[in-house]
């Protein structure tokens, strides 16, 4: 059986009408029923603002991240966006509007059963577009999530999975939204009248419930986050930016009310206050000559630097020297796998000169390991 919901560029059916009276046919609830829909598929801006922000995303990471997997099922979500773009539902309502006339005569101008059975069908399309959606964003925060837990490129993570699990609850509560349209609209079909040839295949039938013929397990939950999307509509991420000018305002008036505060909180008591009076004398404190030039020496004298002495390596002659010379993270002139190599080879040969006990026998060992180090450096 041929899956015309599957199907991106379907043919619609040619569009032709019917009269009939207002008595017999509620156009009434029909037309609301329309108009809801349209009005909820016309106010998606958020959504679409989620997909801006991840075409874009997937512009910057596409060099650093080409090889991950949370930026391969990104893409898919992308070109899952632009499909859902391109099916365009909210036209197809629009057209099924604009051919409901209603006439003052009672008599009602209304669309055929062929043009609300494709219009059902792309419908059925929509809700299958939006679990695609849904399924891998869901794969692609929880790689992005992954990279967040291990500290490996968590801001470039963290953002990717924001906008994922934004676009993953939207897609959501569209599925839920899409469910209603359709279980709405799909009990005017058989009361609508068949004009012309049929349009749907003699095998293939309509679902009466879109809800059983998605068969979802989290299709009737009632989350938080479906809740919180029609306010999150009105305030998005773009409506946190504020300009330089709403700052400064803000900034004032925040600096106004904490002195306004602060005069609150410090009210200085009245006997307190004391009135100095104005003089043109200048009254002076005297100190002494030798004080004052004993400050100025001290403020130009500079602390001085002590300089750690490093150990020469020719220089060394005890145990304790060498071990002194491990505790270095570096040595000039060595690169730090050289000095490591270095470090490694001295702390070998200390574990034997600890099993020698003769005085003469260790000096020796000493000049061996000092020279073999010099050759080693050279």
């Amino acid at each position: 059986m041929e899956l015309l919901w599957n199907k991106l560029d379907l043919n619609r059916p040619s569009t032709s009408s019917w009269t009939t009276s207002s008595d017999k046919f509620d156009v009434k609830h029909f037309n609301q029923s329309i108009n809801k829909i349209h009005n909820d598929l016309q106010s998606q801006e958020l959504f679409h603002k989620e997909a801006t922000i991840l075409s874009r995303l997937i512009y910057r990471m596409k060099t650093k991240f080409r090889h991950d997997k949370g930026l391969k099922n990104m893409e898919k979500v992308n070109r899952a966006l632009c499909n859902y773009f391109h099916l365009s539902l909210d036209k197809e309502y629009n057209n099924l509007k604009d051919s409901v006339i209603i006439d003052n005569s009672n008599v009602v101008i209304l669309p055929t059963r062929q043009m609300l059975q494709y219009v059902l069908v792309k419908t059925q399309g929509f809700a299958k577009l939006m679990c695609r959606i849904q399924d891998t964003a869901f794969c692609a925060g929880e790689f992005f999530r992954a990279r967040v837990i291990m500290g490996q490129a968590w801001t470039f993570s963290m953002i990717a999975w924001s906008t994922v699990a934004r676009i993953w609850m939207l897609s959501r509560n569209l599925v839920k939204k899409c469910c209603i349209w359709y279980n709405n609209m799909y009990p005017f079909l058989m009361k609508l009248e068949m004009i012309g040839v049929n349009w749907l295949p003699l095998d293939y039938s309509l679902p009466s419930d879109l809800r059983d013929w998605l068969s979802l397990s989290w299709i009737n939950e009632q989350t938080e986050c479906s809740l919180a999307v029609e306010k999150l509509s009105n305030n998005s991420m773009f409506s946190l930016i504020k300009t330089q000018d709403e700052l400064a305002d803000v900034d004032e008036e925040s600096a106004i009310g904490n002195e306004n505060e602060l005069n609150e909180q410090k009210s200085v008591p009245k006997n307190e206050v004391k009135i100095i009076p104005v003089t043109t004398h200048d009254v002076g404190v005297p100190i002494s000559r030798e004080s004052f030039n004993f400050n100025l020496e001290m403020e130009k004298k500079k602390v001085k630097k002590v300089k750690k002495k490093r150990i020469d390596i020719k220089n060394i002659k005890t145990i304790e020297e060498l071990n002194l010379l491990l505790t270095y993270d570096s040595y000039p002139g060595l690169d730090k796998l050289q000095w490591n190599i270095i470090k490694k080879t001295i702390s070998k040969k200390l574990l034997k000169l600890s099993e020698c006990n003769n005085i003469k026998k260790r000096k020796i060992r000493i000049e061996k390991i000092v020279q073999s180090i010099q050759i080693y450096i050279n």
